[in-house]
């Protein structure tokens, strides 16, 4: 039942990939009417907001679903709903999926 101590590893664990930053990240609010979600993302460099946006426009014309984004000098929120209906849909959640997967794709290069 009890583990020899000779079998446990003598140095901590080391990530696979070390030299990729961490990318904090905040959760997607639910604003309850009309059902909204929204979130926040910061950028440290101005050309990386840029880009995030860029490609978020140029993804609401490949989907035909739109954004609404607010651009703030280090920050960019951005609020998903479909018009007419009462509720989140598979498209919000999608095009919210696709926002941190860029942001993240942006923030490692």
């Amino acid at each position: 039942m009890y583990r020899d101590e000779t079998t446990m590893p003598s140095s901590p664990i080391v990530p696979k990939e070390p030299e990729r930053p961490v990318v904090p990240m905040e959760r997607w609010m639910l604003k309850p009417m009309p059902p909204t979600l929204v979130k926040k993302y910061s950028f440290r460099q101005p050309e990386h907001r840029v880009r995030f946006v860029m490609a978020i426009l140029s993804y609401e014309g490949q989907v035909g679903h739109k954004a609404t984004l607010l651009v703030e000098p280090e920050l960019v929120t951005v609020s998903l709903r479909t018009p007419g209906i009462e509720s989140i849909t598979e498209l919000d959640k999608e095009f919210a999926s696709y926002c941190d997967l860029l942001y993240k794709d942006i923030s490692i290069s």
